[in-house]
């Protein structure tokens, strides 16, 4: 159960009350830059790359879209692990943009 007092939210449950502060204006603003900046930095990369993410050429590989972007995830994670990022790329910017283009082909499945 939730309730508001003042600039607070309250979490009822269970004989506790537990406060969290609503979030600043200055965050939210934030979000919205970042979330903005991702989605602009996708749309893209995925025009100039034709939209290979999400319906590949399958030339070699007869993977399903979803395997195909866990390979990519994989390789993205294996180069940052052993530090062989490539010069200008953004690794996190990549991440989210990956993880976005998985939550859409999960979502086509």
């Amino acid at each position: 159960m939730w309730c508001k007092l003042r600039d607070h939210i309250c979490i009822l449950g269970q004989a506790r009350i537990k406060k969290v502060k609503k979030m600043s204006v200055q965050t939210e603003k934030a979000i919205e830059r970042v979330v903005t900046e991702v989605r602009d930095m996708l749309v893209s990369k995925n025009r100039s790359y034709g939209d290979s993410a999400l319906y590949p050429a399958r030339i070699f590989s007869k993977a399903d879209n979803v395997e195909q972007l866990l390979v990519r995830i994989d390789d993205k994670l294996s180069r940052i692990k052993n530090g062989h990022e490539w010069p200008g790329d953004n690794e996190i910017d990549d991440m989210i943009g990956y993880l976005v283009l998985l939550k859409i082909a999960k979502e086509n499945a």
